[in-house]
């Protein structure tokens, strides 16, 4: 069992974009995670902290984007690890609802 204070650290935001709205509704979402993070640890603070079941887990890392200005380059945004969870069928991630 993964400790309780570990797993507030794995799950940093959700990720919001045109595709993982449309993955919505395949019961897939996408949330930007700890770096450190593995697929096990993922899962557990998932089940633990919303109560769902989960069907899988993928990770992938995106790497900082490079941008030049003249013969500087200049590195926008910050690498960082991206989840995409789907979820077991008549699941559902009510995560506006369990705020209120």
């Amino acid at each position: 069992m993964i400790q309780k204070e570990k797993l507030l650290n794995v799950l940093n935001s959700f990720h919001i974009s045109e595709k993982s709205s449309s993955l919505m509704k395949e019961n897939t979402f996408s949330m930007n995670v700890s770096k450190n993070s593995n697929k096990i640890e993922i899962k557990q603070a998932i089940i633990n902290f919303f109560s769902v079941k989960v069907k899988s887990v993928n990770t992938l890392i995106i790497r900082k984007k490079e941008r030049k200005h003249g013969n500087k380059k200049l590195f926008r945004k910050r690498t960082y690890k991206k989840a995409y969870i789907t979820l077991e069928k008549n699941q559902n991630l009510d995560f506006i609802e369990k705020i209120q």
